[in-house]
């Protein structure tokens, strides 16, 4: 018992020191690109960190069989290098007493990466579906920054706005260019504009006064110019989001749904928990290392296999995805695939796979 924490302090301490790496790795990877995105006036800046907190608890439940998995590499290292798993397994502590020592904090790794998958994630989902939404419904013009030509609509749309007021309400010196449907170019001025909201639809407009339209028709034809008191204007079409998308269902409807898209993203869900007992049995099949060895020596064959592990998984969701695989094989022959070969390894250092094997034979020769 006491051997048995000692084994799992070292454990938990090492994937705590490993999941907070990955987890400022990962927030600092997103921030920067959302405020990327947020300086080209695509959304405001305390978008950026709901959008993270959204975000994360879909990469903590891939970070947590990670972490898990390379804990185990590195602490089960740090014990053979330092001989005392040497000294252990000397004492009759044996590979099934290590194997069972892990099926606790597996068992509960698993329960909170299951919860993250399947409860959380959709919930953060369909709040960042509502939040997507509601941008596309916002006052536009917060989006935008003085003096900056900000581009918007994938560069249809380019907008510079001289100043504007505290509220953002009322806009001075607005130039716009944009490419008409039929790719013509159109540039618009006015000195002054105002946000305006559709009682109906509820979407946002700029209303543009005392201004003017320059057009040029077609090419060598020159240009038009229209002057106007008011011009009504979106700058963005909102996009289509639907509620009901799969990432946003929950996990029990996704069961009632026959579609293979529905059918993967389920198996996806069900695949995160299950990782963290493939994991495991993985880590601990590949763990050991010989005396005066560095403790480093089986980190690239792990990651090797870890990659592996993961790109089939996401290679059967593709491929049930595109009707390639039935469901009934999907994700699940992957897991079977690792977990099984892990678990013949352990045995067969062990001796029990040599036993059964040599169990069989003697029966199989009587008969």
């Amino acid at each position: 018992v006491i051997a048995t924490r000692y084994i799992m302090r070292e454990v938990s301490h090492t994937m705590l020191l490993i999941l907070s790496v990955l987890l400022a790795l990962v927030v600092m990877n997103m921030f920067i690109h959302y405020l990327g995105v947020a300086s080209t006036g695509a959304m405001i800046g305390s978008d950026v960190v709901m959008l993270i907190g959204m975000t994360l608890p879909r990469y903590l439940a891939l970070l947590i069989p990670v972490s898990f998995y390379l804990a185990i590499i590195f602490a089960s290292g740090k014990l053979f290098q330092d001989n005392e798993l040497t000294v252990l397994f000397a004492c009759g502590m044996g590979w099934r007493k290590w194997l069972r020592a892990f099926v606790m904090p597996t068992l509960l790794l698993s329960i909170l990466v299951g919860g993250i998958s399947w409860v959380v994630m959709p919930k953060m989902s369909q709040h960042l579906v509502n939040l997507t939404a509601n941008a596309a419904n916002r006052n536009n013009l917060k989006l935008i920054q003085p003096g900056r030509f900000v581009p918007i609509q994938g560069g249809r749309q380019v907008v510079y706005i001289g100043a504007s007021e505290p509220n953002a309400l009322a806009v001075k010196d607005i130039f716009l260019y944009r490419q008409q449907d039929n790719g013509a170019p159109q540039i618009i001025l006015a000195p002054i504009g105002y946000q305006r909201t559709d009682p109906r639809t509820g979407l946002a407009y700029i209303l543009l006064e005392h201004g003017h339209v320059y057009s040029m028709p077609g090419p060598g034809q020159g240009y038009q110019r229209i002057d106007f008191s008011s011009y009504q204007l979106a700058l963005k079409t909102p996009p289509v989001i639907r509620a009901t998308s799969l990432d946003a269902q929950s996990t029990w409807s996704l069961m009632h749904i026959k579609t293979l898209d529905a059918q993967a993203e389920f198996q996806w869900r069900c695949a995160l928990p299950i990782a963290v007992w493939v994991v495991m049995l993985m880590g601990l099949a590949i763990c050991p290392i010989r005396p005066r060895q560095s403790r480093y020596l089986k980190v690239i064959p792990a990651v090797l296999l870890f990659m592996s592990y993961f790109n089939l998984l996401s290679i059967s969701r593709n491929a049930l995805v595109s009707g390639v695989i039935p469901p009934w094989l999907g994700l699940w022959w992957v897991h079977v695939v690792f977990a099984v070969g892990s678990l013949s390894v352990i045995l067969k250092r062990e001796g029990l796979l040599r036993g059964l094997l040599f169990v069989r034979k003697k029966r199989g020769g009587r008969s």
